[in-house]
């Protein structure tokens, strides 16, 4: 009878070492696996923003009517995609609004130019400091888009910018 109790306690001690080791382990794996999601998805909606944002720097130096397609693959964590402006028409920021694992982070990158929304959203609930065009959610959702980047004299905030778009066939 004794030998079966020393048994079951030095079961119980096998298995809680065991799991004194494994869980551990598997908080640290899952912390690393999202951590790692995170810098994937920061940097995808970086290299976006980067080939837009170059592409439109060439627009605007070769100036009206100049335009050009690139095809982009969005990722499926954008909430938000939008243009923020400075109140004095002095900084532009193409802004991603991504969903991370501690909550929704807004990136900012900053153009040498001005840039605009081909079109706008009809609601445009971000709240910021300055000018906020939304992009519609066609443009940020899931998938391959096809973004057209045109110069244009045609702008709200400065003489010559550049428009960003989505044109996309319909589908259906």
């Amino acid at each position: 009878m004794k030998k079966r109790g020393q048994v079951a306690v030095e079961y119980i001690m096998i298995v809680a070492i065991s799991l004194f080791i494994i869980l551990p382990g598997i908080y640290f794996f899952r912390n690393f696996a999202f951590e790692s999601n995170d810098r994937v998805l920061q940097s995808r909606v970086a290299d976006i923003s980067g080939q837009l944002l170059s592409l439109g720097k060439e627009m605007y130096y070769y100036g009206p009517p100049s335009k050009s397609v690139k095809i982009l693959e969005m990722p499926d964590q954008v909430n938000r995609m939008y243009v923020l402006t400075s109140a004095d028409n002095t900084e532009y920021y193409l802004v991603f609004e991504i969903l991370t694992t501690s909550g929704p982070e807004s990136v900012l990158f900053e153009a040498d130019y001005p840039i605009e929304p081909l079109e706008t959203a009809a609601a445009c609930d971000v709240a910021c400091q300055g000018i906020c065009d939304c992009f519609p959610e066609r443009y940020y959702s899931r998938g391959p888009k096809n973004f057209a980047v045109e110069a244009s004299s045609s702008c709200d905030t400065a003489d010559l910018c550049v428009l960003i778009g989505e044109v996309s066939p319909e589908l259906g």
